[in-house]
């Protein structure tokens, strides 16, 4: 569902095929990382951006983990560098919130 929601925000805001599947794969792999703290509950707010500037933004988040949040060494995991190579921008919500903030221009 969560693929859908971010595939279809996407071919609306006017992105590539690629661009579609990028996004979707990095907001969905957020939502893996987030989803291994074992959460209550998980949301995404997907967003246009600022006018005049095409694109998405993403935010990913859940209430009350289970696990700490970030884990130690998530800059430097494999997963966190995938995110930012298929996002314009990631970057962890500010304390107390949990969860990632995903921005994408069209492309």
């Amino acid at each position: 569902m969560l693929r859908g929601v971010v595939g279809r925000a996407a071919r609306v805001a006017g992105f590539s095929f690629a661009g579609i599947e990028d996004f979707t794969l990095a907001v969905d792999e957020a939502a893996v990382l987030l989803l291994e703290t074992r959460p209550t509950a998980l949301h995404l707010v997907v967003r246009g951006v600022e006018p005049g500037a095409s694109g998405l933004d993403a935010v990913v988040s859940v209430d009350q983990p289970s696990q700490p949040w970030p884990p130690p060494g998530l800059a430097e995991d494999t997963r966190w560098q995938i995110l930012g190579a298929l996002s314009d921008t990631v970057r962890f919500l500010e304390p107390p919130a949990t969860g990632i903030r995903l921005a994408q221009k069209v492309r």
